[in-house]
């Protein structure tokens, strides 16, 4: 193979790392109602080892704008573990202790009407559980 065909085929290279390290974030939003792909990420990080993998062997053919590439998927990358394994954590100091009264409240039921958590205190016991919106 000759070099002008080796630096087409790593410009090409190159060019698909970018493309999959922009499009990995937004498969994942496109794919939140998917439970399992929302819970793992592994589309996500598939599609990014994927870029990483594109963006590595354009770098071996000394491919142009490779070292440009390397950067951006890279920061791709970090980012897209810092959202998914740092800033999605719940707050460990938010919590409420057990056994201490819950704030007064008022919310819309599924149905329309309204519950009033103080009026529910006053007629007996209650038990509020809460789900996370995302599992």
């Amino acid at each position: 193979m000759n070099v002008g065909a080796a630096r087409g085929r790593g410009l090409v290279l190159t060019l698909a790392s970018v493309l999959l390290a922009g499009a990995a974030p937004l498969l994942y939003v496109a794919t939140l109602d998917v439970p399992f792909l929302r819970r793992s990420g592994v589309l996500l990080f598939g599609v990014l080892v994927l870029a990483l993998a594109c963006v590595a062997r354009a770098r071996a053919m000394q491919a142009p704008l490779s070292r440009i590439a390397v950067v951006l998927v890279f920061v791709t990358t970090l980012a897209a573990a810092w959202f998914f394994f740092v800033r999605q954590r719940l707050p460990s100091d938010s919590c409420p202790a057990v056994g201490s009264p819950a704030p007064s409240v008022v919310a819309t039921v599924h149905d329309g009407s309204s519950f009033d958590l103080d009026q529910a205190r006053r007629s007996g016991p209650i038990l509020l559980v809460f789900y996370r919106g995302f599992w």
